[in-house]
């Protein structure tokens, strides 16, 4: 891993000191664009993985780097990768280091990755609530720490493995973040409080 890495700003397109996992992609001028991204993660809970990118700097500019630990990529001839490089990777150890910044091939990835049991592979699974054995195909995935509440340096939480749980569809209801719910409709003045529970039900942030 090379002293110093950097990141491109995804506003101005300059370059600026950035670290390793870090889903940030604008630099100390733009940040505050930075917000609206925030929105748009919780929303849609996915992110382009080229917010991962990062660079390293030599006498002739820029180069790429491995997302993964930071090493610089090189070709056969040892000579540093272009920007236009489409491998982002050392070796496919370093690709699996960051959490898939997609809910949907997180959420696949996540239940395949827990005990099935049945004739056919992943024909049931466990409800990690109830205990129950149900058909793979109607698990669902939930966020212990619910997406609506987390902060700017929380959003990696969202594909993290240690805040997922896997239920069925009984157990997953409305009701296991419904103080969260009310505590934010609460907090909003002339807002009646079941009506933005059940907006908070309707956006599927838990």
């Amino acid at each position: 891993m090379v002293e110093q890495l950097y990141k491109k700003c995804a506003t101005c397109d300059q370059f600026y000191p950035g670290v390793l996992g870090d889903i940030h992609d604008r630099c100390p001028k733009h940040v505050k664009h930075f917000d609206r991204t925030v929105y748009h993660v919780k929303k849609t809970r996915s992110i382009s993985p080229e917010v991962y990118d990062v660079y390293w700097k030599d006498e002739a500019g820029y180069h790429r780097a491995c997302r993964g630990c930071g090493k610089p990529l090189l070709r056969k001839n040892g000579k540093p990768c272009s920007l236009a490089y489409s491998w982002r990777w050392c070796s496919i150890a370093c690709a699996q280091k960051l959490p898939s910044p997609n809910w949907g091939q997180t959420s696949q990835a996540f239940l395949r990755s827990h005990e099935t049991r049945g004739k056919y592979p992943h024909l049931e699974i466990q409800c990690q609530r109830c205990g129950e054995w149900f058909r793979f195909a109607k698990a669902e995935v939930h966020h212990v720490k619910p997406v609506a509440t987390l902060a700017e340096d929380e959003i990696k939480l969202i594909w993290d493995y240690s805040n997922l749980m896997v239920l069925c569809h009984g157990c997953h209801d409305g009701t296991m973040h419904e103080a969260v719910y009310q505590q934010r409709a609460a907090e909003r003045k002339g807002v009646v409080v079941q009506q933005e529970v059940k907006q908070g039900f309707n956006m599927r942030l838990f």
